[in-house]
């Protein structure tokens, strides 16, 4: 019998937001499209406060977990980062053949 392997199931918005720390920075995209960017304040049962980035700069904003799609922390993700590294080092990879054939008069 062959093991299939099983798919790690999406974390709830709750979930995604309990991984970012107290006051650590967090980007967060609602049903409606919009992001908002902030730092993670207090949890409670329905959700939690997005806190302006620097203090005295803003206001603090509830948000329900049920009016947000997701929350992660700002800036790419790793697979962001390993596509894009990746495409560079093809791009070197076919450069270098290209100028090696040329050198070598093929």
């Amino acid at each position: 019998m062959l093991a299939v392997p099983v798919h790690a199931r999406e974390l709830t918005v709750p979930e995604q937001a309990g991984k970012i720390k107290l006051g650590g920075k967090v980007e967060v995209t609602l049903h409606t499209g919009q992001v908002l960017k902030g730092r993670r304040g207090p949890f409670s049962n329905t959700g939690f406060s997005l806190e302006p980035v620097n203090q005295g700069q803003g206001v603090a904003r509830a948000l329900e977990f049920q009016d947000i799609q997701r929350v992660r922390p700002p800036g790419m993700n790793t697979a962001e980062k390993v596509a894009i590294i990746s495409v560079a080092a093809l791009g070197a990879v076919v450069l270098s053949v290209y100028i090696w054939l040329k050198v070598s008069g093929c």
